[in-house]
């Protein structure tokens, strides 16, 4: 009986510390800052059998490079970083396409006191640092991985970055990499693309689509042998420029996006200096999730080199991509190292990200040659109100991270890698750019026009 007894003790023990969380609801990082809690995430790198995956242990450079998706086989795989919460945080785990939720204590670690300092910067009580690895052995197939936190009163939630990204990615077991997106032959004519392109001087200036809300950004100008807008910075600090694409959709109705049709916005561009920076950002409203902040950013990645490139921004990814698209706001970068000229060739809308990366490749190939060969010019108009400013923000410039690569088993080693935010600033709530009462107009205008041209 008494050995019965301490088996049973150990075993609830180990089911304590270790062990799956039957029939457990588990929610979005939104959820809970929508019911007043302040969380914030830090996601300092990925890991396969102990190694750190990408440069300098920044995950979404490697990540966005391999469609999200980390190959085997491997005997451990997973994640590092921190989590601010106004609740105590007893617990971190994970699931596997979706499943239950596999949670452990074991995987917090000691936290030092700049991240917990850091934290408390974000509105946050407590933090704690992270550490999930998985077991790969055994393990057959591809399979999606997402990586959760608890708090003290029993909630457990997808952990995501600030710009919306889901702290997770698939696993493949057997080292099988997904298959391409089916493309299109980019000599068709049915590309279902929305185009915008820069090929005549004040053409979508005088239409409304760059406006004078912007930050950081010494000019725009438009350049008539290349045919591009050419957004120049030198040592800026968050620079950015908003695009009112509502104001173009109220002149005609080609410019009106709609979330659940386009998923991926492609921009054309180059830039002077190889080495300004590698990441920036794009910021969206739309009728439906108005206002620029960071639960509505889309972070894209930049290649270093001087020659032409195109960015296939996922909208689709965000979950707050829903309705029409108002505005977006155009982040080059978090932070332009030296002087740099962003040029902007197009801007163009594809409903899936085959098509966007044939068109891309065809554009850096040929050049003007794959362009549409007429694009609606929209005549100036007068916006209902004066085009609203954003005020400039508080920069957080330094986020604490971890030293040390971890062995593949719990222990008290630092972690290695960079934030998740790198170059982007972090947690910060940038604030909306235009009031209801004019966001309102600006819709039904767009709806009105729409109607009246079907």
């Amino acid at each position: 009986m008494k050995k019965a007894l301490s088996i049973m003790i150990v075993l609830a023990i180990a089911l304590s510390m270790f062990g799956m969380i039957a029939n457990a609801e588990v929610l979005e990082k939104d959820d809970l800052t929508d019911e007043g809690e302040s969380v914030v995430v830090l996601w300092d790198s990925s890991q396969i059998n102990g190694e750190v995956l990408g440069k300098d242990g920044f995950p979404l450079e490697y990540l966005l490079d391999h469609d999200f998706t980390i190959a085997g086989p491997a005997e451990n795989f997973g994640v590092a970083g921190w989590v601010g919460c106004s609740q105590d945080i007893v617990a971190f785990g994970y699931s596997v396409d979706d499943g239950e939720p596999v949670m452990s204590a074991d995987y917090k670690y000691e936290t030092r006191q700049d991240v917990i300092d850091a934290a408390k910067s974000f509105g946050c009580d407590y933090a704690s640092r992270f550490r999930i690895m998985v077991d790969g052995n055994g393990l057959e197939g591809t399979h999606k991985y997402s990586f959760l936190c608890q708090i003290e009163d029993g909630k457990i939630f997808k952990m995501s970055i600030t710009d919306g990204t889901e702290v997770g990615f698939s696993y493949s077991a057997d080292g099988t990499l997904p298959s391409p997106t089916p493309t299109i032959d980019p000599e068709s004519e049915q590309i279902p693309m929305i185009m915008l392109r820069f090929d005549e001087e004040d053409k979508y200036i005088e239409g409304g689509l760059f406006s004078f809300s912007l930050n950081a950004i010494e000019s725009i100008e438009f350049d008539a042998e290349k045919k591009c807008y050419v957004i120049h910075m030198e040592n800026a600090a968050d620079p950015w420029v908003v695009m009112l694409f509502s104001t173009l959709a109220m002149e005609d109705d080609t410019y009106i996006i709609e979330a659940d049709k386009y998923k991926y916005m492609q921009l054309g561009i180059r830039t002077s200096n190889a080495d300004a920076g590698s990441l920036g950002q794009i910021y969206f409203q739309t009728d439906e999730n108005t206002g620029f902040d960071e639960p509505k950013a889309v972070v894209f990645q930049l290649k270093p080199t001087d020659e032409r490139q195109f960015i296939n921004v996922n909208l689709g990814r965000n979950k707050k991509w829903k309705g029409m698209m108002l505005d977006t706001r155009l982040d080059p970068y978090g932070e332009c190292n030296g002087e740099c000229d962003f040029e902007v060739y197009y801007i163009a809308f594809f409903s899936n990200e085959g098509e966007a990366k044939t068109f891309g490749e065809s554009w850096l190939a040929q050049g003007d040659e794959v362009m549409p060969t007429k694009a609606p010019t929209p005549e100036p108009t007068e916006v209902p109100t004066q085009a609203p400013t954003a005020e400039a923000t508080p920069v957080i410039t330094s986020v604490p991270t971890e030293e040390t690569v971890p062995t593949a088993q719990p222990t008290d080693a630092p972690i290695n890698g960079n934030t998740g935010n790198k170059g982007v600033n972090p947690g910060v709530i940038i604030g909306i750019i235009a009031g209801a009462a004019v966001i309102a107009i600006v819709v039904a205008i767009i709806l009105i026009s729409k109607k009246k041209k079907k």
